[in-house]
């Protein structure tokens, strides 16, 4: 048995080094033809992150293949309209908080759409940031890792399902907060990112990491559209 589990661990090893050989390879051969290095090693720096957090966790790209599988079209469609709704939502609120003359940016540690004029290969790493590495990074930090892991601990516990329910409640409540100070927006900004993350979780609570990272990367797409336009 004990073999069987290092046979297993050896081999989820050997997959994740091909996997960093690849992110090595494809940061020395865009380097070549980017203009923007900031945006690249952004990028790889989040690959890399991913696949540190999907080495402790022991997720495998079939896993997660097939987690997404499970969902069916149907359910991946909805998640994805849901978070073009999202994002319309956020940003007829932002709209509104400025005309009142509250400041709406973000964080002084975000990527600022506006601020690139991104053309070719930089203009794709750019779509890859906003779309899939930063929200897939995110949701598997807040809600796979932080979020699952307590949660997990609470349902396992001995307390009555209405006590249980409050400590979940609570738990997205930090979770959210964490997250929405993690992009240290304006004051105003930050209801968004609050927002956003308590949909983020209770998706996740209800369907899984797949929804809760459909959800965020179509928000963030919506957002990448309407600065586009």
């Amino acid at each position: 048995m004990k073999m069987e589990q290092n046979h297993g661990y050896l081999k989820h090893l050997k997959l994740f080094g091909a996997f960093y050989l690849v992110v090595l390879l494809s940061y020395l051969t865009l380097g070549r033809f980017t203009d923007n290095r900031h945006i690249l090693e952004l990028v790889t720096g989040q690959i890399a992150l991913i696949g540190v957090l999907l080495l402790l966790f022991k997720v495998t790209p079939g896993g997660a293949a097939a987690a997404l599988a499970r969902m069916g079209l149907y359910k991946t469609l909805l998640f994805i309209a849901g978070g073009f709704v999202l994002g319309a939502i956020n940003r007829y609120y932002l709209e509104y908080a400025a005309k009142q003359g509250f400041a709406v940016q973000p964080g002084d540690n975000q990527l600022k759409i506006n601020s690139f004029d991104a053309r070719g290969i930089d203009f794709v790493l750019l779509v890859a940031v906003i779309t899939v590495t930063a929200p897939l990074l995110e949701e598997l930090i807040f809600r796979f890792a932080a979020l699952g892991r307590v949660h997990r601990l609470i349902n396992a516990s001995n307390l009555s399902i209405g006590r249980k329910g409050a400590l979940s409640a609570a738990l997205v409540f930090v979770v959210s907060i964490l997250f929405a100070l993690a992009h240290a927006p304006s004051p105003a900004t930050l209801a968004v990112y609050f927002f956003s993350s308590v949909i983020y979780s209770l998706s996740y609570l209800k369907y899984g990491l797949p929804a809760a990272v459909l959800l965020h990367s179509a928000g963030n797409a919506f957002s990448l559209l309407i600065a586009s336009l």
